[in-house]
């Protein structure tokens, strides 16, 4: 068995069988979703990767690249019943709050997989494939972002310099 918060165990067929979720049926080691808090580094490299994100939002910028990532964008999942502490009080959006219990943790993560490895699921990964398209063609020779980046290097480049050292 594998040991869980408070005393509670998955056993072994039940991790098993979510193993099999996450990697197929296959055995491929082709990451298929990724389970993630949410950070701004890991949502970037999983577009710049396409893998579709399952958001387990704690803190800082975790919660609103969530709420961005699976409502506004449509190309994650976020975790709501695994919240505790300041984080288990009303969803904002929603006006629920989570049961925060076991099994309500399982039956969400039991949903979650079974939609991202439905048509939904799916559906998350091709808009998850225009976005990463778009984030790519911003870096381009001609892209938004890198034209932008320039153009403030530029301006930095125009200010006038300074000493830390007094002139005596």
């Amino acid at each position: 068995m594998y040991s869980c918060n408070k005393g509670t165990h998955l056993r072994h067929a039940e991790v098993a069988r979510v193993s099999e979720r996450l990697h197929g049926k296959t055995g491929t080691s082709t990451t298929g979703w990724c389970l993630m808090h949410g950070g701004h580094n890991s949502v970037l490299e999983c577009i710049h990767s396409g893998v579709p994100m399952i958001v387990w939002p704690i803190t800082a910028d975790q919660p609103t690249s969530a709420v961005h990532l699976t409502d506004n964008l449509g190309v994650a999942y976020e975790l709501l019943e695994v919240r505790n502490g300041t984080g288990a009080g009303p969803i904002c959006r929603t006006g629920k709050k989570p049961l925060a219990k076991i099994d309500s943790v399982r039956e969400e993560l039991r949903d979650v997989l079974d939609r991202a490895f439905g048509e939904d699921g799916a559906a998350k990964r091709a808009r998850l494939q225009t976005l990463r398209e778009r984030l790519d063609s911003a870096w381009t020779e001609r892209g938004v972002a890198r034209s932008e980046v320039e153009a403030f290097l530029d301006y930095a480049g125009t200010l006038p310099t300074f000493s830390l050292v007094r002139n005596a």
